[in-house]
């Protein structure tokens, strides 16, 4: 499994040719900038099913750390069902609450304590090692791009804080910031292109019914 000191190896690896010197610290955040860029992009998709402590219209989504979109719920959730989605609500909201996600179901029946709970959600990618996470979950050819995209980062962070400095030199910080910004770019333009691979509903698939016999969605 890669970890964050791989990360840190192959992103020092990468900048070798900049002659520069750079702190774990810069290439921490490097890392994260452009982890959460792409979990924006190509979330990591989890599921996870629990019994409610109790009954009411909010509930606190369990065990759903770095939440990006909730993609499916289905209440009650019986896996002795032939179809355990025919119960999949659409009739909720998700809102934050001290940090911690909550959906807060609008319609009826309302949510009763002891019902089983599934939540299929996007969530923000994690590196192990990176912010006490435990595991890796970017896809390992993705890794290359994601190091390309946090060498530029860290290389445009560190030039403009020597720009800023008392009677820093402007050239090298120039290149440097220009060197930074060129492989930031490659990065973004591979965010585009594996936009499309990553096939998610984020808006649930509701609809109004115009009428009793009505029973397709309305484009």
């Amino acid at each position: 499994m890669t970890t964050l000191a791989t990360y840190r190896t192959r992103v020092l690896n990468t900048l070798k040719s900049t002659n520069e010197r750079f702190e774990e610290i810069t290439l921490d955040e490097a890392i994260r900038r452009v982890l959460d860029e792409y979990s924006q992009v190509f979330p990591d998709i989890q599921f996870t099913s629990f019994a409610l402590a109790q009954s009411g219209r909010a509930q606190l989504l369990k065990g759903c750390a770095g939440l990006l979109a909730v993609l499916q719920l289905i209440l009650p959730y019986k896996t002795g069902l032939l179809d355990p989605a025919i119960n999949a609500r659409e009739d909720f909201t998700i809102f934050f609450h001290q940090g911690e996600p909550y959906v807060y179901f609008t319609g009826l029946p309302i949510p009763l304590k002891g019902q089983q709970f599934f939540v299929r959600y996007a969530r923000r990618h994690t590196l192990a090692d990176l912010d006490d996470a435990g595991i890796t979950s970017v896809r390992s050819d993705h890794e290359s791009m994601l190091v390309v995209g946090a060498a530029g980062a860290a290389a445009t962070s560190r030039a403009a804080g020597t720009i800023e400095q008392w009677g820093g030199k402007t050239g090298d910080p120039n290149q440097l910031m220009l060197w930074g910004q060129a492989q930031y770019e490659k990065f973004r333009s591979f965010l585009l292109t594996i936009r499309a691979d990553q096939e998610q509903a984020v808006f649930p698939d509701s609809f109004w019914r115009l009428d009793r016999k009505d029973g397709s969605d309305a484009w």
